[in-house]
């Protein structure tokens, strides 16, 4: 089961996420060693590559409250698409790669409303 404290606060990222191209509306909530918690959404824009992904937006948020190297031990994604279906879906492969660099120990969990709940260790993406 996800962690309720992160679920809600990735949900509630979501709905501040900005993809008016993809309808796509993504939060990510992750908590530190500290026992902080940081949250990001996902920003499109019509240039594709300049937007950025509610996972590293939430990484840099921790960066910059926490310093280069903030140990992550919790992230949780959570997505509502364009059909206003609720999916667990795996990242992309830049924030796959950025969470295993960031986040090698942390549990990892992609959550939907249909009862999809997918949870890994970030060495597994």
């Amino acid at each position: 089961m996800p962690d309720p404290e992160l679920l809600e606060a990735a949900i509630a990222a979501s709905r501040r996420a900005y993809a008016p191209y993809s309808q796509f509306y993504v939060g990510c909530a992750l908590r530190t060693a500290t026992g902080a918690i940081f949250v990001g959404c996902n920003l499109e824009n019509r240039s594709f590559p300049a937007g950025i992904c509610a996972e590293r937006a939430a990484l840099a948020a921790a960066v910059v409250a926490e310093g280069p190297s903030p140990v992550i031990t919790a992230l949780l994604v959570y997505a509502q698409n364009a059909d206003r279906t609720h999916t667990a879906c795996a990242p992309c492969g830049v924030c796959s790669q950025v969470i295993v660099e960031s986040a090698a120990d942390a549990e990892i969990g992609f959550f939907g409303d249909h009862g999809e709940f997918i949870e890994l260790r970030a060495t597994e993406l």
